[in-house]
């Protein structure tokens, strides 16, 4: 009789999942009184079996794949006997990995940060791994300073011989706070100053480094009421109000970061009354003293000064 051949057992079970360093051993119980050979065939390659007492294995240190494998065995007497062509199959793994970041996901503008990944995965000298930012490649990661705003990354990988591909490994989102006000200075005019015209220019300059101007207003006195104007731009065509003007400028940036400047002046369009009153000689008199008597009233909001001119 041919030697008999039975519990044949694979460990790790079929299918199976690939780990590095793990070693994937192939089981059978072959019994013959007169046992001379005992082979494994193992993807067409036959290789002598190790035995303990009548249970025979082979291991092996495999990657992911399928493989086809046969037990044979023979006596003394020439007796043969083989099992039927097996299969193993060795699945991929699913990789794993991290995004890293320097400074944590949450930072300020105009910091710099380093953008990388992290991955432990064995046998893996054939996977790329593949950073990407707003679906833009940074192939393993990038050092930049951001703008304001929000920014996807996600990390993939291509996949290799022993691990599958995967388009998001991990994914972070990379908030950038904007915590600087905007900078604002009214050039002219100066402050507390006297204008002669209602149409006085506001020269302002503003400007903000990070996320934008957004909204400008001016206001006049009270501040009840507020007038938006084009961030950037100077106010040149206001007619402001006879007598004591208040104007604040109010800028804020997209963040909502806000700052603000005040300018006063004085506006006096209307020259000054002079009344003649009683006492004062008609006009064009021919008088015979040696004395003027002149009697006369000032109307003047911004008195400064009064002037006499004498003439003979």
């Amino acid at each position: 009789n041919p030697p008999s051949v039975s519990l044949l057992t694979e460990t790790p079970s079929d299918p199976a999942t690939y780990s590095f360093g793990t070693t994937y051993w192939f089981n059978a119980t072959i019994s013959d009184t007169n046992l001379n050979v005992t082979l494994f065939e193992f993807n067409n390659v036959n290789y002598t079996a190790k035995s303990v007492s009548s249970n025979f294995y082979f291991p092996f240190n495999l990657s992911a794949g399928t493989y086809n494998y046969k037990w044979f065995a023979n006596d003394t007497f020439g007796n043969k006997n083989n099992t039927e062509t097996g299969t193993y199959t060795i699945n991929k793994a699913t990789p794993t990995g991290s995004l890293t970041s320097s400074i944590g996901w949450t930072i300020n503008v105009s910091q710099s940060v380093t953008i990388g990944l992290s991955e432990s995965n064995s046998g893996d000298g054939d996977v790329t791994y593949v950073v990407f930012r707003d679906g833009v490649s940074k192939a393993t990661g990038e050092t930049w300073s951001p703008g304001y705003g929000t920014y996807t990354y996600k990390l993939n990988t291509t996949g290799g011989q022993n691990y599958s591909a995967v388009s998001s490994m991990d994914s972070q989102t990379l908030t950038v706070n904007d915590l600087v006000y905007p900078s604002l200075n009214i050039t002219s005019p100066l402050n507390n100053t006297n204008q002669t015209t209602k149409n006085v220019v506001i020269n302002i300059t503003m400007s903000d480094s990070g996320s934008g101007l957004n909204v400008c207003r001016w206001s006049n006195n009270t501040g009840t009421t507020n007038n938006t104007f084009t961030c950037g731009t100077n106010l040149t065509t206001i007619n402001w109000l006879e007598g004591r003007n208040n104007i604040s400028i109010y800028v804020s940036d997209v963040a909502g970061n806000r700052n603000s400047s005040l300018v006063s002046f004085s506006v006096d369009t209307i020259n000054p009354l002079i009344d003649y009153n009683s006492g004062t000689s008609a006009n064009n008199s021919n008088l015979s003293q040696s004395n003027i008597f002149i009697n006369v009233t000032i109307t003047e909001v911004n008195f400064a000064n009064i002037t006499y001119f004498l003439y003979q």
